[in-house]
């Protein structure tokens, strides 16, 4: 879970990554910042399983939505099997 999430952080912010894309995570935290929910918070501990059920799903979403060749190129920085900036052509 946190490697998804360091590596939607990275995805989010990498001007290759369209928009639309960048939607996915944007409206998931909408979502649970909401008073809205499919669930109600008012219930203990289901209340709460809806904001992360939607928000983890939103994030594996929004990873496999993005450019292969960019989510394989920041896994690798984060795996550190490449290290800093690398040209546009070695990201295809």
């Amino acid at each position: 879970m946190l490697e998804n999430l360091r590596l939607a952080w990275r995805l989010f912010w990498d001007r290759e990554v369209g928009l639309p894309n960048k939607l996915i995570p944007l409206l998931a935290v909408l979502y649970v910042l909401s008073p809205i929910d499919i669930i109600p918070d008012l219930i203990p501990v289901l209340g709460v399983t809806d904001d992360v059920g939607v928000f983890i799903l939103a994030l594996d979403f929004f990873i496999r939505s993005a450019p292969d060749g960019i989510v394989r190129y920041h896994r690798d920085i984060l795996e550190g099997v490449i290290t800093g900036k690398s040209s546009k052509k070695n990201r295809e």
